[in-house]
């Protein structure tokens, strides 16, 4: 699989915001990177993207490529004391 094709896997990611990640970034490694990292502030970086999208997009990275759904996280600890 080409490191675009991962990029676009990415909830929200289309064929624009991908280019303009990798424009922002230099490569499409370094895109990657940035979401392995959990980076918002770096994503939010990039032109077009802005802090509220860069969140909702590592959001979605993290449930695509950890297997982890938002329903899994409302079944911790955590959210049963911010819900109840």
């Amino acid at each position: 699989m080409s490191r675009m094709s991962e990029i676009r896997e990415i909830p929200g990611i289309g064929e624009k915001t991908a280019r303009r990640l990798i424009e922002h970034f230099g490569s499409e490694d370094a895109v990657l990177d940035a979401f392995k990292r959990h980076d918002v502030a770096a994503i939010a970086g990039a032109p077009g993207v802005g802090q509220k999208n860069a969140v909702t997009l590592v959001q979605g990275f993290i449930f695509r490529d950890e297997n982890f759904s938002p329903d899994d996280f409302l079944k911790t600890k955590e959210a049963w004391r911010v819900y109840r």
